[in-house]
């Protein structure tokens, strides 16, 4: 009579060649996960950076306050830490928005110019 590896229940009723009885000891069976830990991080490192490499008017300025504010939760986010690549992601997108040149885009008005193009073309 066969018998299961892992708890050693009945296997008759199965096919030739099966091991175990089913899901449940299957998963069982499997070896632990390796979990490697990752470097612990020292002190406010993202932070500083930030510091020194961004101008006061940059800091200042609403953005440069959120991006100081996404630093320092990262700097103090446990190793680990499921968040931490959606606070690193944000702290890129705002990193990128305060780096990029600061030119003021017009935004238009959809109806000013939907009147605009209404006038050029002579429709009423």
């Amino acid at each position: 009579m066969r018998v299961c590896a892992t708890c050693g229940g009945d296997l008759a009723n199965l096919r030739p060649n099966a091991r175990y009885c089913g899901a449940k000891c299957r998963e069982r069976a499997k070896p632990p996960r390796k979990v490697v830990p990752l470097p612990p991080r020292e002190g406010t490192q993202i932070l500083d950076a930030i510091t020194r490499c961004l101008s006061a008017e940059d800091l200042k300025a609403p953005r440069g306050q959120l991006l100081l504010r996404l630093a320092g939760d990262i700097d103090a986010a446990p190793t680990g830490a499921s968040g931490l690549a959606s606070l690193v992601r944000e702290f890129r997108a705002t990193l990128d928005d305060v780096d990029a040149p600061a030119q003021a885009v017009e935004q238009i008005n959809p109806l000013v110019e939907l009147r605009a193009r209404h006038a050029r073309t002579g429709s009423a």
